[in-house]
């Protein structure tokens, strides 16, 4: 199967004030292997951590796999380059979302991770943008024990090889982001912090057939993301338990980036809301590595 290096970078259009992201695309690959990695290290008892091999040009991670029994509890996978966080994804996102993803065969669990291209990001890992710092995974959670991750390795030609080596690019990581609501007169209120380009939501555990309107209110205006009903589930994207809503315009060749500098109050209007359970809430912000000559330089940590 053929696989494809999708790296995305930011340009500046010359007719609009608006930032928006190219994609630039290349099949230039001859070889790829599969390696096992297991646990290099405790952090402390409840983060574990594995380092990614430079065993090829860009790697694709295909999956997570641990010891299993009824005490193994996940909060977070980490993946970090440079002592940074690149992306840090929730577990209980992936047990919503993606149930599928997660496998129990015997005294095993297994996380697919096929869901992380697309989700945050559309491009094999660059590693040999990246060879002065160390990549990492971190999984934090209780009760831990006998971690891998499987990885493929691809190898590209000479002249990709060469151009990758000397990238100097901005990549976009997407992030996940768990936001804590409050309801209050039939509306749920959930604050957005510290976060500065936002794509859209996940959201699960709500009554949607009662949705009335969403705003999101920020410096002193309120802006109108949904009117109705018909217009949330014309735009979100359904999943076995909730729904994506996207915020910023996106298609095949750019973003237009929606630019928070101050924080922002996402507001839910329902017709009616039964019971006081909040919403399960999920932020998803577009994140920027700064790759130059080998270096990554988180651009935003949000």
């Amino acid at each position: 199967m053929e696989n494809r290096l999708n790296i995305k970078r930011i340009f500046k259009d010359e007719l609009s004030d608006n930032t928006k992201i190219l994609s630039e695309n290349s099949n230039n690959i001859f070889s790829k292997s599969n390696i096992l990695m297991s646990t290099n290290y405790n952090i402390n008892n409840n983060t574990k951590q594995i380092q990614i091999t430079r065993n090829g040009d860009i790697v694709k991670f295909l999956n997570i796999s641990m010891d299993y029994n009824i005490n193994v509890k996940i909060e977070r996978i980490v993946f970090m380059s440079g002592g940074n966080n690149i992306w840090d994804i929730p577990f209980n996102f992936i047990k919503l979302f993606y149930p599928n993803n997660i496998i129990i065969k015997k005294n095993k669990l297994i996380i697919d991770m096929s869901f992380f291209y697309g989700l945050l990001c559309n491009f094999y890992y660059p590693l040999i943008s990246i060879r002065y710092h160390e990549c990492n995974f971190r999984i934090i959670g209780e009760n831990l024990s006998d971690i891998n991750i499987s990885c493929e390795y691809i190898f590209l030609d000479h002249t990709e090889r060469n151009k990758l080596a000397i990238m100097k690019e901005d990549l976009i990581i997407n992030n996940i982001n768990f936001i804590d609501g409050m309801l209050k007169d039939n509306k749920y209120y959930f604050e957005i912090k510290l976060i500065k380009f936002i794509k859209g939501f996940f959201i699960a555990n709500i009554n949607i057939q009662n949705l009335k309107k969403i705003v999101m209110n920020y410096n002193n205006t309120e802006i109108i993301l949904c009117e109705d009903l018909p217009i949330f589930l014309f735009k979100s994207k359904k999943y076995n338990n909730g729904y994506f809503f996207p915020i910023a315009q996106e298609t095949d060749k750019y973003i237009d980036l929606i630019d928070l500098e101050k924080n922002a109050i996402l507001e839910i209007e329902m017709d009616f809301i039964y019971g006081k359970n909040i919403p399960e809430f999920y932020m998803v912000s577009y994140n920027f590595l700064h790759v130059d000559n080998g270096f990554n330089v988180p651009l935003y940590k949000y």
